[in-house]
């Protein structure tokens, strides 16, 4: 009687398990399998969503910086013509008054020249270069010393060119290294060609349209945007930052190439998605190219 029981049990239970099994075969798995497949689906189309998105804010970003640059080229351009004519008359004194004879050129007290001249000590600097192109006297002690030849071969050229033109050159605003503050200069050739006279000038409103153009940059998005300049040395031109030897390379390929790159990097356990965008800049003697820089997480 018991073995009748026992089997009856046996079975009913084997028919449940095999309902159970055949409701899992059935019903579960492809139901978990259904979901999987949308998650995985829309995981992706998320995922294809945010890259565009992210790609496209990235593109408005840098062309509004391109916007604001081409602001900064007209506005500098208006600043340019009220200097190049005191800038060429304070040149034309220095080479053929004060250096008509280069004897002493090398130990002239640029100085207290500066001050018989009217020049702005804050604000106006004398270089003297010689055919090496090191500055060999200077009113601006920190170059003193300096061979400009060493600021990469485009610059190299541009010095001895001057040399063999023998004649009076200005120069569009340019950034300087040291202090990233905008500076003009001009090189004029001594009347015997054994030396350059160089003028350095800051201005106030060229300071004042950086600083502002700096801050819009800075505040254009909530992602870390910067920009670059330099092909020979890439700095930042917004951001008092230090590259590191692999970013300093990859900048120079940039400039080199011309072209733009998207890299991810794992920062503090975050991936984020870092964007060189080349941009060529036609119509300015500031910086030829530059490059715009983007940081941003997904």
């Amino acid at each position: 009687m018991f073995i009748k029981l026992f089997r009856k049990i046996k079975v009913y239970y084997m028919r449940k398990t095999t309902i159970f099994k055949q409701l899992i075969l059935n019903v579960v798995i492809p139901a978990v399998s259904a979901l999987l497949i949308l998650g995985a689906f829309n995981y992706s189309q998320t995922k294809s969503i945010l890259i565009d998105a992210s790609d496209t804010k990235s593109k408005i970003i840098s062309e509004e910086i391109i916007d604001i640059m081409e602001i900064q080229d007209v506005a500098l351009e208006i600043i340019e013509q009220y200097l190049n004519p005191i800038m060429e008359s304070y040149s034309n004194e220095l080479v053929n008054n004060y250096f008509k004879k280069t004897d002493n050129i090398e130990f002239a007290n640029l100085d207290e020249i500066r001050i018989e001249l009217g020049m702005d000590p804050e604000m106006e600097d004398i270089y003297i270069i010689n055919e090496e192109g090191i500055v060999v006297n200077s009113t601006f002690e920190a170059d003193l010393g300096l061979n400009l030849f060493s600021f990469g071969e485009e610059h190299k050229h541009m010095i001895l060119g001057i040399f063999e033109e023998e004649k009076f050159v200005y120069e569009k605003f340019t950034v300087e290294s040291s202090t990233k503050r905008l500076k003009k200069y001009t090189y004029h050739p001594t009347l015997d060609g054994k030396y350059i006279v160089e003028l350095g000038i800051y201005s106030g409103p060229a300071d004042e349209l950086i600083n502002s153009i700096n801050k819009t940059v800075n505040e254009l998005s909530d992602v870390n945007v910067d920009l670059f300049i330099n092909k020979d040395n890439p700095i930042s031109l917004t951001k008092d930052i230090e590259l590191s030897p692999d970013e300093i390379d990859l900048m120079k390929e940039r400039f080199v190439n011309q072209d733009s790159i998207k890299i991810p990097r794992k920062v503090n356990r975050k991936k984020l998605y870092y964007n060189y965008l080349y941009i060529h800049r036609a119509n300015t003697d500031l910086y030829k190219g530059a490059i715009i820089s983007i940081i941003n997480e997904r």
